[in-house]
């Protein structure tokens, strides 16, 4: 237990040492330019103490009340800029798209095993590579391809709807996902207990509690926790990022697997990842094709749950 005591004083000394670092190099990058308004960080721990980790947004909301549109606010040595304006927004993040577009590396993302969706790669080749395959499967005339199916599984919502009203939040969510799975795989999801739905949206359940900034600031911040065993205090991250790992591989794997046994036998229905990869979309980049297939199709099919 002596050992294992140093080893986490140790731990928490260079954690401390590598957040007094971050906080010297943005005030750096900063170049001394002012911050918007917001509340007043403690040293080291910044906002912690008046941060809901499990509800961020209800503090950023309460705080842009108190303090303006745009505050800031930093946590464990990461800055923080919110913006809780709509009009803002859209100014910033979408007319002013090539210089705030890019998205920040978070730690969580790689130890949660969700680093392959397209929302969260970085501007780069890979991130144009995911912006061609979408463009070239979900173009005007490919779309088209697909209404008949769309208006046939409409009228299935529709009797499902007249025959059990009560029932109607189950009927919206099996419609969205068979439509989502048909236009993604080729494949007719099961109304309920559908494996490849189910697993999804557990790996969406997942990422809807682990990733957000906040603890991806305090997983940088003590890195400690990536390496802590699952049955001390605190190792419950690497546990559960073991699990989600696991979870996100046969997301990815299970669903293009299909697809490509029914390829091989000359069965395959259209969808978006045989057009992939029968027309053979980025396959002279520099990155694995069918891999990268998986995760453009992934991140398809988990963006329909997370939506819900």
């Amino acid at each position: 237990m002596g050992h294992l005591k140093v080893t986490f004083l140790c731990a928490v000394a260079v954690s401390f040492v590598y957040t007094s670092i971050e906080t010297w190099k943005n005030k750096v990058l900063r170049r001394g330019l002012p911050l918007p308004p917001g509340p007043k960080a403690l040293p080291f721990i910044g906002n912690l103490l008046i941060m809901d980790i499990g509800q961020p947004w209800m503090t950023y909301a309460e705080r842009g009340r108190q303090y303006g549109k745009i505050i800031y606010s930093t946590l464990l040595g990461k800055d923080f800029i919110i913006i809780n304006d709509n009009d803002i927004a859209y100014a910033l993040l979408e007319q002013r798209s090539t210089i705030y577009s890019d998205r920040p590396y978070l730690s969580t993302n790689e130890f949660f095993g969700f680093d392959f969706s397209t929302a969260f790669l970085p501007y780069g080749n890979k991130w144009r590579l995911h912006r061609k395959m979408y463009s070239f499967a979900f173009s005007k005339q490919a779309s088209a391809a697909y209404k008949p199916m769309q208006i046939g599984r409409a009228y299935q919502l529709l009797q499902n709807m007249i025959s059990t009203p009560h029932d109607y939040i189950n009927h919206i969510y099996t419609f969205s996902g068979s439509v989502i799975m048909a236009i993604t795989y080729g494949y007719d999801a099961a109304a309920e207990n559908d494996p490849f739905v189910t697993k999804a949206k557990m790996l969406m359940d997942h990422a809807a509690d682990v990733l957000t900034g906040e603890r991806a600031a305090l997983l940088t911040a003590f890195p400690i926790l990536a390496y802590i065993p699952s049955w001390l205090p605190g190792g419950r991250y690497k546990q559960q990022a073991g699990e989600c790992r696991a979870l996100a591989r046969q997301v990815l794997d299970d669903p293009v697997s299909y697809v490509q046994q029914n390829m091989a036998a000359g069965s395959a229905r259209k969808s978006l990842v045989y057009d992939i990869l029968h027309a053979e979309i980025g396959k002279n980049a520099d990155f694995d094709h069918v891999e990268t297939t998986k995760e453009v199709a992934a991140t398809v099919f988990g963006g329909e749950h997370t939506a819900d």
